[in-house]
């Protein structure tokens, strides 16, 4: 599918599996996000106070969504509804989404897309933004297929946001920041690596690919975006790590953005928007083409969840169990008795769609117990174990003192009211804490039924997790160098 496509995607009315049609989504009567601007009504009369763009140079503004980790979302900042890079772009602020979660992966936007965008039927985006390191990429292919077929001529960007904790160290010991380097900007630092700051293993892709996330090399992003006619950027690097140390780049954790890092990488956004080219196509050109094609959403989602506002949607009930607010980190979690638990849950699809429990994770040693989860009586019942996280796929007795969010799927939910029981068959320091529900329409289409590379349901056949195996049966093929 070219970017520049002007012709309306293939025509599925006549399969109603991929498309929902008239049926009315839940998605809108929920918040998904508590921090997404959307949320607040100051986001109708807000403006930028700087912005990398001009209004003497746009024709118009600029409708545009961005993902990414808690770089994107503006972690520490005084403001980051003002602050963070996706805001600093344009000066017509009211027209971006900033839809970046903290401490989680691609996964959670990739199933619950249509959830999350604002006006998510009619809305239509100029420019996309997608930001996530290697070891928060679970996801990103559906996100981006599913980014790609509803917006077919929208500009997408990855963008590659390092650091200096864990890119920069000690000439004379190779020691980081954390590993003993110390936060001293007078030490005689260096960069761990050379041009490539994304790959786990830059000198190597074949070494590379033996890491479990999705996207483990720079050459597994650069495909992907060819795939979907995306471009790439990457946060600008000095020669020597002092002079963005000196420059006050990131915040004293070296690793989130300051209020200047996030500057610099709207100034490069902008940069990019203005003499970009994909595929001899001005991207400037594109940004502000008018009537752009809307696609399709092709099954959507239906995604229920309470962890970031606390409100469960009235399609949900629930009995042994009961909703808990964390004040220290400011999130909601429902946490499961122990005597076990029943949720009752609606799906408005016409057909079977599959769905996935939402929960906090966390790896050795473990505090969550071992749950079997029974979806409308089905036997025998999926075992769910929370000590499983994407943070220690292959290796269960890392130690990691994280809690992350995960799913699992547990089948498929049928048209109308559907029952989940869970039964914890072991006793834990933490009972279980479930975050929400996500019902996938999409992945009917996209990945072959499957919930796509962060569903941990996948991890738990006889032979554990096999990356090769999970990749084919999402039918992404073998990862392969480019030339």
């Amino acid at each position: 599918m070219s970017l520049f496509a002007t012709a309306v995607l293939a025509n599925d009315e006549n399969n109603p599996q991929l498309l929902r049609g008239s049926i009315t989504s839940h998605s809108a009567m929920h918040v998904f996000n508590k921090w997404d601007p959307k949320t607040i009504e100051m986001k109708k009369n807000a403006s930028s106070v700087w912005s990398a763009l001009t209004t003497e140079e746009m024709p118009r503004p600029l409708n545009i969504l961005s993902f990414g980790t808690s770089q994107t979302f503006g972690h520490g900042l005084e403001d980051r509804n003002t602050q963070s890079y996706p805001y600093l772009i344009t000066p017509y602020i009211s027209h971006v989404d900033n839809l970046g979660l903290p401490a989680t992966a691609a996964d959670h936007p990739s199933l619950c897309l249509e959830s999350m965008i604002p006006d998510s039927a009619t809305k239509n985006y100029d420019v996309i933004t997608f930001e996530y390191t290697f070891n928060q990429s679970d996801g990103s292919t559906l996100l981006l297929r599913r980014l790609r077929e509803r917006y077919p001529e929208a500009i997408i960007i990855f963008v590659n946001v390092w650091n200096l904790v864990s890119k920069a160290v000690v000439k004379e010991t190779n020691k980081g920041p954390r590993s003993g380097g110390g936060f001293d900007i007078n030490q005689n630092w260096v960069w761990k690596d050379a041009h490539d700051t994304f790959s786990v293993n830059p000198a190597s892709f074949e070494r590379a690919q033996l890491c479990n996330a999705e996207l483990c090399h720079l050459n597994n992003v650069m495909a992907l975006l060819e795939e979907v006619d995306g471009v790439f950027f990457k946060l600008p690097r000095p020669d020597d790590p002092r002079d963005v140390m000196g420059g006050d780049w990131f915040q004293a954790d070296w690793h989130h953005l300051s209020a200047k890092g996030h500057k610099i990488v709207a100034v490069g956004l902008a940069a990019l928007l203005r003499s970009g080219k994909r595929k001899g196509h001005s991207l400037w050109e594109q940004a502000f083409k008018d009537n752009k094609t809307l696609g399709s959403w092709r099954g959507g989602d239906i995604c229920y969840n309470w962890h970031f506002n606390g409100q469960i949607a009235p399609q949900v009930k629930y009995e042994g169990a009961h909703l808990v607010y964390e004040a220290h980190e400011d999130y909601y979690t429902l946490a499961v008795e122990s005597s076990g638990a029943t949720i009752t849950f609606e799906s408005d699809y016409e057909y079977e769609v599959p769905v996935a429990i939402v929960y906090l994770g966390q790896g050795y040693p473990d505090i969550y117990p071992t749950v079997e989860v029974s979806l409308n009586g089905s036997t025998p019942p999926v075992i769910v174990d929370p000590d499983l996280t994407r943070g220690n796929r292959g290796n269960r007795m890392k130690p990691s003192a994280a809690k992350i969010s995960s799913y699992s799927n547990i089948g498929n939910a049928k048209p109308g009211l559907n029952r989940i029981q869970v039964k914890p068959i072991e006793v834990k320091d933490s009972p279980l804490l479930l975050l929400g529900l996500y019902l996938c329409g999409a992945c009917q289409h996209f990945h072959n039924g499957h919930m796509g590379y962060g569903d941990l349901s996948m991890d738990h056949h006889e032979d554990g997790f096999d990356k090769i195996k999970m990749k084919n049966l999402l039918g992404y093929g073998t990862a392969k160098p480019l030339s």
